[in-house]
């Protein structure tokens, strides 16, 4: 009581008073012209009631005239009535300070702006009749209100910021860098979109969006974190004493909400429903099972010419690409066996642990609630990539690819690296184990081997302050050894097979794909034709008549690199405009993961019209009409919808305050995933190669600081909202993993030599899996399976006489496992597929033969066959250098035939070589 004397000359100051005048002649000033056009608009038809004016209309004109009114009213009481006008501006302000109501208001008023600016931002985009007609005539109403909004939101945050009722901080530099950074990188792409994207997105390299994360599912996963955080909140109120019992260290809620996520993950993605697509076939008859294809087939069939112990193979080579991914099949096929969905489950068993990872990398970065919210980003957007698979050409956990592999172990080395970083005095292990850790990555995915330098770099700048040279060289020299030891097994394994010393590629550098890439751009046709091409590093899929000898490959690559070397010496410009091209690709569509839309307001709408609650749900909620509404996965010039807009400045601001927040607690550590995942989008960009499926290993990164700003920026708000603990007190539980550093440990060089020997080990068993298991087939058993069919009585004595005729007259034999048989229609097969599982024009059986030797075969038939296992033992009878069988006899595991096919028609000579189905007959 006694400080309102004191305090009442202080409460309405000169500028407050010129504040208030010119909000309230803004205010009306603005409302004159909205109100004009609203009234003189044209009627429309429907119910009308006074001149014309349907019932909406007219309340709409009633509000608004009563607030333009009570603004003029107010500013004209301004300059008349000075005092009275004074007294209602020192109310106003009283109230402002009292408690949060400032801040609420601020709050209230900010979301309106945003509101009726994206209502605005809307308008170019309508389609739907009913809603443009609506939102055309609100239009004059809606921009008024967003003035009004807009002006308020500002009179306000200058009144609170002049009374230092809150503390606005401006002086944010890293978040201001950050946003300058993505205006910076939108100003790049709109210079791609004028000069090369024309060019560059109708060529081989330029892919495609992935699946996106949807509004409805961000503001979903927001709540259920919230919701979590309360529940442990008031469970350390109600019960802290059980709490810290069950949670006595950081270490077991980390374990405990990692379970969770791990568990919840296997749940929704095994229950997402599987759909065919590129990489995975239709179920077909015989055996109407869901089959991998295209490069999913390739890794596939690796692994299980390692199971019949022929060693991994790559398309008959020796050359294996991906090998930890080809052990990593093999070995779900030994615990899960040869059904397509019993292997898939134990494979979402292990990248369930995707989105784990994804909350403790966030967790190490800023809070766990954060990680949280990340987590669930990761598993909703994977689903969707499931859900949408037979729309969107991209990869995901129920397909045997390697982009989700890749990316666990990206995530994996990640958050090693973060954990390192954090303590570099102590964390020597760390050092070893990352290295470990990126040699797992470069065994599915060798561009990841970009990382080496991204780390070398930040360890020499984190270093450089103290002059800790030798600390630098000693983390650095642990880190190389890590990566060594788990690929010098493997490397040791190519040279011992080609006597040549590589990982991947006996070229160095992949330059069969610069010779690919780096000559004159050959656009497509259509993009609708556009096939997608085989894994970021290779020759397009060669047929098996086509293959070539590495020998060749290798002479091939050294006389066009000449060709190569010219291009790049002409034509410096075009290359700079194509790597900044593709490399813009790439990160715009980091960006464009997360929601550019926000649905709801047009859809209810359009529902006042048609009066459908499934379509609105359809409209507002479903995965096909978000991408179906936006241009991101159909012919895209380019450019943004107005509707995108606002979605991805708010996108942007929340990344911005995601790295600024990381930035205060851990500088330079915390912005390494950010330059590691740029390093690998550039690296990509320098071979033509840009979005897609190929940067799913890092896209997920900038997920993680807009899960940080929008969980900062949340936490924040309603404590100065509330004033009082509330949530704040909430994410107590939620703090930093680790507070502070840790005093220096001993070192402990025995516990390296065991991580070294780890390492080690688990490289080298990537090369000695293939050793363990004997060959299966060999002439031996191949000639006992021909005298057991022979004995047989699948066999009829005409059919006798037949096989042995043809092997009489240059027929060959050869035993195997036959893999993914189907049976097909004339002109019908796979996707993308030249070889017998594509559309050829003759009914057939096809399946794909692994063993001594390998090859896709067609067996032409009339009359489709009553039973085909897959993964079961056959004799094929076949003319040399032909893929249309004479004959397939299947059999069991025991060696006793099962069934014995001819092709159909039978050819009136068996000798060969075998008239083709492929070339139309004479008649």
């Amino acid at each position: 009581m006694n400080q309102k004397p004191t305090a009442q000359p202080v409460l309405l100051s000169p500028w407050h008073w010129n504040l208030w005048r010119a909000f309230l002649l803004i205010a009306w000033l603005q409302g004159a012209p909205a109100l004009y056009t609203f009234i003189r608009a044209p009627v429309g038809t429907g119910i009308t009631l006074s001149q014309g004016f349907s019932p909406l209309r007219l309340m709409v004109t009633i509000l608004t005239l009563l607030l333009f009114l009570l603004f003029f009213l107010l500013s004209f009481e301004s300059w008349v009535k000075k005092q009275q006008s004074k007294l209602r501006l020192e109310k106003a302000l009283r109230f402002i300070r009292q408690a949060s109501n400032g801040t609420v208001l601020l709050a209230i008023f900010t979301a309106l702006f945003l509101f009726f600016a994206y209502a605005l931002s809307l308008m170019p985009d309508i389609v739907e009749p009913y809603a443009r007609g609506i939102l055309s005539r609100l239009e004059p109403f809606i921009l008024w209100f967003a003035g009004l909004s807009g002006q308020s939101s500002l009179a306000l945050f200058a009144t609170l910021a002049k009374d230092d009722l809150i503390r606005w901080r401006l002086n944010n530099k890293p978040f201001y860098l950050s946003l300058l950074a993505v205006a910076t990188f939108m100003g790049i792409w709109a210079y791609v979109v004028h000069t090369s994207y024309g060019r560059e997105s109708q060529i081989t390299g330029w892919y495609e969006m992935g699946a996106p994360v949807l509004d409805t599912q961000v503001f979903l996963a927001w709540v259920a974190s919230m919701c979590f955080a309360a529940f442990l909140g008031y469970l350390s109120t109600k019960h802290m004493k059980a709490l810290n019992r069950v949670f006595s260290s950081p270490r077991r809620l980390d374990i405990a909400i990692t379970f969770m996520l791990w568990l919840i993950t296997v749940v929704v993605w095994w229950q997402t429903p599987l759909e065919p697509n590129w990489f995975v076939s239709e179920p077909r008859y015989p055996n109407f099972s869901y089959y991998p294809n295209s490069d999913a087939r390739a890794y596939d069939t690796s692994a299980q010419t390692a199971l019949i112990g022929e060693g991994y193979r790559f398309f008959k080579s020796d050359v294996v690409r991906r090998p930890l991914l080809a052990l990593f099949f093999s070995l779900l096929h030994l615990v899960a066996g040869q059904t397509y969905k019993k292997v898939v489950f134990f494979q979402i068993l292990v990248l369930a642990l995707f989105p784990a990872l994804v909350y403790l990398i966030t967790a190490q970065l800023h809070h766990r609630l954060s990680g949280l919210l990340a987590s669930l980003f990761i598993l909703l957007r994977e689903m969707n990539s499931i859900y949408l698979g037979s729309f969107i050409t991209t990869s995901h956990a129920k397909l045997l690819m390697a982009d989700l592999p890749s990316a666990v172990t990206v995530a994996l080395f990640f958050l090693l690296v973060i954990l390192w970083f954090k303590d570099l005095e102590n964390n020597h292990t760390l050092a070893l184990v990352s290295g470990g850790a990126l040699g797992m990555a470069a065994l599915i995915r060798p561009e990841t081997l970009v990382f080496l330098f991204v780390v070398a770099l930040f360890l020499f700048i984190r270093l450089l302050a103290q002059k800790a040279y030798r600390l630098w060289i000693s983390h650095l020299l642990l880190f190389t050894l890590g990566i060594g030891l788990m690929l010098s097994p493997w490397i040791y394994r190519n040279w011992a097979k080609t006597g040549k010393v590589f990982l991947d590629s006996p070229t160095i550098f992949r330059l069969e794909l610069l010779i690919i890439r780096y000559r004159p751009a050959e656009p497509l046709q259509t993009i609708e034709e556009t096939t997608p091409a085989p894994e970021s590093g290779a020759f397009p899929t060669p047929t098996p008549s086509t293959t070539r000898p590495e020998t060749d490959l290798e002479g091939i690559v050294q006389s066009e690199m000449k060709n190569v070397i010219a291009y790049i010496r002409e034509n410096s410009g075009e290359i700079l405009s194509f790597i900044a091209a593709h490399y813009a690709n790439s990160q715009l569509q980091t960006l464009l993961v997360l929601p550019t839309t926000f649905r709801g307001l047009e859809e209810f709408v359009s529902f006042l019209g048609h009066k459908s609650v499934p379509r609105l749900i359809e409209e507002c909620c479903s995965l096909l009409s978000y991408i179906r509404e936006l241009p991101y996965w159909r012919k895209w010039d380019g450019s943004f919808l107005s509707r995108s807009t606002l979605p991805l400045v708010f996108t942007s601001i929340l990344i911005a305050w995601g790295i600024s927040q990381t930035w205060k607690k851990y500088r330079i550590t915390s912005i390494m995933p950010i330059v590691l995942s740029t390093s690998y989008l550039m690296l990509n960009a320098l071979f033509r190669n840009s979005g897609g499926r190929y940067i799913l290993p890092v896209d997920w990164v900038m997920v993680v600081y807009y899960s940080i700003g929008l969980m900062d920026l949340s936490v924040k708000g309603m404590h100065a909202l509330f004033k009082r603990n509330c949530l704040y007190t909430i994410t107590s539980l939620f703090v930093d993993v680790k507070e502070g550093k840790t005093a220096p440990a001993p070192s402990h060089r025995s516990k390296r030599y065991l991580v070294a020997l780890g390492c080690l080990a688990v490289g080298a068993f990537v090369p000695v899996f293939e050793t363990l298991i004997p060959p299966r087939y060999t002439q031996e058993s191949a000639g006992q399976m021909l005298q057991a069919l022979l004995a047989s009585p699948v066999v009829s004595e005409e059919q006798r006489a037949q096989i042995n005729l043809f092997l009489g007259q240059g027929g060959q034999i050869h035993a195997g496992r036959a893999l993914y048989p189907r049976a097909y229609p004339a002109n019908v097969g796979e996707p993308g597929t030249n070889n017998p599982f594509g559309p050829w024009p003759y009914p057939r059986l096809a399946f794909q033969l692994i063993g001594p030797f390998e090859e896709e075969f067609s067996l032409p038939i009339t009359k489709k066959p009553p039973a085909f296992p897959h993964a079961s033992d056959v004799l094929v009878f076949v003319c040399q250098g032909q893929e249309e069988l004479l004959s397939v006899a299947i059999f069991d595991k025991t060696g006793k035939p099962l069934a014995y096919y001819t092709r159909s028609p039978w050819p009136e000579n068996v000798a060969c070589p075998l008239p083709s189905m492929l070339i139309p007959s004479e008649e």
